[in-house]
């Protein structure tokens, strides 16, 4: 789950934030007052009540005192639905059964014809300066088209790929902002949903994974959608997993000239490698440990028993392994070869991290302490 801490905006005394997203000071004191005890229940109100356990005996008297009439519903898939976004699966059998309960408990009168009809046209946000419009492309992709209306189109144009298993808009709507403050610069951008995340419904057979899925057909196809709004360079864009295939995509696709890709925590994925908590690095840059370890705050953390020395050291052992693993592989040298062709071809590369982001330790494991081999490399950093 996300780390909640304080919201880090001034203006926002009293909230929280969890990776980018706040809830400000009036919206937790909102969420604090609500009882659904209280709520307003019609009598006789049929109710339905869906729980992955036994609903709670003083909720279930609550209502019933209003004079609404309860039924209960299990929720088997409720586990499934709050695994992490890399895996977890809509309740299916759940959804079922509540659209079932409805009918039953109430039948239309008279159930309307159906009549084809011609698909409405997709709307367009139009925001002055700027129009956005979502587009379907591709094997059955969706995104939304940024354009500029005030300024004339530049010829560099932005694909923003998903956040891990999040929709396009990003953390915290960072794509949103991002594709908006481009298009009042003229350029154009693409944000975009991976098959199986978002608005992009699943092919058959696949399940969406954060790593492991191939994304080249679909960061091809987006390519290509940007491309015919009159773009003549290229640039992927991601976050985390985003930036994973953003690196694999720009190697791969000569249609790519430029590749931002901020805080790339797995570079490559291996047949060995997990994504199940416990077994992933949620851990700071190692550098950060190390400060840390000369710091008296930090001894007087570990003296209160606050500081989880196992989970460090584990951490700290299982970094020592994948560099000394990854140091004469061969998807290490894959890697270093296609960003070399991709230099080569006058492609152009960012990767932006915080000093204490564990995608530091990622980056010397492939590139050597510093990044060496990227700074020989033409433009690339």
């Amino acid at each position: 789950g996300a780390t909640m801490g304080p919201a880090e905006l001034s203006e926002l005394h009293g909230g929280l934030q969890s990776e980018g997203l706040v809830l400000s000071a009036a919206t937790l004191e909102g969420l604090g007052r609500l009882d659904l005890r209280q709520a307003d229940v019609a009598p006789g109100s049929r109710t339905l009540v869906i729980s992955p356990a036994s609903p709670s005996e003083r909720l279930l008297k609550g209502l019933t005192e209003k004079g609404a009439d309860i039924e209960t519903l299990d929720f088997p898939d409720h586990a499934e639905l709050f695994e992490d976004a890399h895996s977890n699966l809509p309740p299916t059998l759940t959804w079922t059964a509540a659209i079932d309960w409805l009918r039953h408990r109430f039948p239309a009168p008279c159930a309307p014809a159906y009549r084809d009809v011609a698909s409405p046209p997709l709307s367009r946000l139009d925001l002055g300066d700027l129009i956005e419009t979502p587009v379907h492309f591709g094997d059955d992709l969706w995104g939304v088209l940024a354009l500029p209306t005030h300024v004339p189109l530049r010829e560099a144009g932005v694909v923003f790929c998903n956040t891990g298993g999040d929709p396009r808009c990003g953390i915290g709507r960072f794509h949103v902002q991002a594709a908006r403050r481009l298009a009042r610069q003229g350029v154009a951008s693409l944000r975009f949903d991976f098959a199986g995340l978002g608005d992009s419904p699943a092919r058959e057979g696949l399940r969406s994974h954060i790593y492991e899925t191939d994304r080249l057909g679909d960061l091809a196809a987006a390519v290509a959608r940007l491309q015919d709004e009159g773009v003549l360079s290229v640039v992927l864009a991601g976050v985390c997993g985003g930036a994973h295939h953003v690196l694999h995509g720009s190697i791969a696709l000569p249609e790519v000239e430029g590749a931002f890709m901020i805080s790339p925590v797995r570079l490559v994925w291996t047949p060995e490698s997990s994504l199940d908590i416990g077994k992933r690095d949620e851990g700071r840059a190692t550098q950060a440990y190390m400060k840390g370890a000369v710091s008296l705050k930090t001894w007087r953390r570990l003296l209160a028993g606050r500081v989880d020395v196992a989970a460090v050291t584990r951490t700290l052992v299982t970094r020592l392994a994948r560099k000394l693993q990854a140091r004469d592989s061969e998807s290490r040298r894959a890697l270093l070869e296609g960003l070399a062709r991709f230099s080569a071809r006058g492609g152009r590369a960012r990767f932006l991290m915080g000093v204490d982001d564990a995608s530091v330790d990622e980056m010397e494991t492939y590139f050597g302490a510093g990044g060496a081999w990227l700074k020989r490399q033409g433009d690339l950093s």
